[in-house]
C-alpha cells in the first residue's frame, strides 16, 4: 500500500512548491449596484418622539409596585428546604410563609407588621 503525502497550504503556496498546478481563471467583472434613476417611491416610517434622557434606560419586565421594597435573603440550605416543604404541604408560596414569620417577629417586639 502506498503512503500519501498530505500537503497543507493555500493554492498559491502549493503552486510555488510545484505541488498543485492552479489553472488561471478568467476574472469576472464585479457588478456594482447603480444609482436609481428617477424618484424612489417607498413608504416612509413615522418618526418616534425622542426620549428625554432621565437616566439610564430600564430593562423591560416587572412593573414597580408602590409601597413595596425589594429585598433578598440568604438562607442556610436546610432552612430553605424546610420552607419549601412547608409551602408545598400547605399549598402556599415560600414568600407568604416568610412574611408570616416576619409579622410574628415584629409583633413579638411590639411593632405592627
Amino acid at each position: 500500500m502506498a503512503t500519501r503525502k498530505i500537503v497543507i497550504g493555500n493554492a498559491v503556496t502549493l503552486q510555488r512548491r510545484g505541488v498543485v498546478p492552479v489553472p488561471s481563471l478568467p476574472r469576472r467583472a464585479v457588478e456594482r449596484p447603480r444609482k436609481p434613476v428617477g424618484p424612489i417611491l417607498m413608504a416612509k416610517r413615522t418618526r418616534t418622539l425622542p426620549r428625554t434622557p432621565s437616566g439610564p434606560a430600564k430593562p423591560g419586565g416587572r412593573q414597580p409596585r408602590p409601597g413595596i421594597v425589594h429585598t433578598s435573603l440568604y438562607l442556610p440550605e436546610a432552612v430553605y428546604e424546610a420552607l419549601r416543604e412547608a409551602a408545598f404541604r400547605e399549598r402556599r408560596k415560600i414568600h407568604d410563609i416568610v412574611l408570616e414569620g416576619i409579622e410574628l417577629a415584629l409583633r413579638k417586639r411590639g411593632r405592627r407588621g
